[in-house]
């Protein structure tokens, strides 16, 4: 029997699909009907997070601009949102502002996933009123578990 490896884990081939990715197990099973929404404008990154949080039970909706983001989250019952700081179109900081603006937004809880690493960058994210820092470059299974906590609340 063969093995896949995946972000920190072993799967069976056996007990997978096609792709080598984990049917949604009983810890899964809490994820089912949650919405994310993702917002960053680096298509690979965002199919990444997409392709890893779907089998975890996740619908995942996906924005590469801030704009679209903001149209998203207006638009959709969402549940938490993955937002890139450093987007094209407008800032990360611009969009959270926005986000907690607006009556039927304010509450989502956002997580800052960017490249910024100073200690003073990820005070102003968090004072800007993120729930949540992930810091790039990614590592899938503790930004799923930050995102399968903030979901739930």
């Amino acid at each position: 029997m063969s093995k896949l490896f995946t972000s920190r884990s072993v799967v069976s081939q056996r007990h997978s699909d096609k792709r080598g990715l984990k049917p949604i197990t009983q810890r899964g099973q809490q994820n089912v009907g949650r919405q994310i929404l993702v917002i960053d404008d680096e298509p690979l990154l965002c199919q990444l997070i997409h392709d890893y949080l779907k089998p975890l039970g996740f619908r995942v909706l996906l924005a590469g601009s801030g704009r679209d983001g903001l149209r998203m989250a207006r638009r959709h019952e969402v549940h938490a949102i993955i937002l890139d700081i450093n987007l094209g179109d407008m800032t990360g900081f611009d969009v959270i502002a926005i986000l907690k603006r607006r009556v039927n937004t304010r509450d989502i809880p956002v997580i800052a996933f960017t490249g910024l690493a100073q200690e003073d960058e990820r005070k102003a994210i968090l004072a800007a009123g993120c729930n949540h820092y992930v810091r790039k470059p990614i590592h899938l299974s503790k930004l799923a578990a930050i995102v399968s906590r903030a979901a739930s609340k």
